[in-house]
């Protein structure tokens, strides 16, 4: 990446099914969009900086990574890549 070229916007999208339990897994791909208009997945280079719940599992061999609930409640978990953060909210349900 070019020292001007800067991260402009980062999104994540998850395949959270309505009903995530504890144990439960969900692919999570996250994209970083760069200032010259390219974008990347990163998936597997986002810093995980926060989370509430939940375990994230970097998978380098795909293009996504899987996020793992852990226990109930609202939960949340926040990546970050070069220099900008966005955060993912769920909700994990009781068995």
């Amino acid at each position: 990446m070019n020292a001007h070229v800067t991260v402009a916007k980062f999104d994540i999208k998850a395949d959270i099914p309505r009903v995530f339990y504890p144990g439960n897994t969900a692919p999570v791909l996250v994209t970083a969009h760069f200032s010259d208009g390219t974008s990347k997945f990163v998936s597997n280079d986002a810093k995980v900086i926060q989370h509430s719940a939940g375990f994230y599992i970097s998978r380098p061999e795909y293009k996504y990574g899987i996020l793992d609930a852990a226990r109930p409640g609202e939960r949340w978990i926040t990546f970050e890549y070069g220099g900008v953060q966005k955060s993912l909210y769920f909700t994990v349900a009781n068995k």
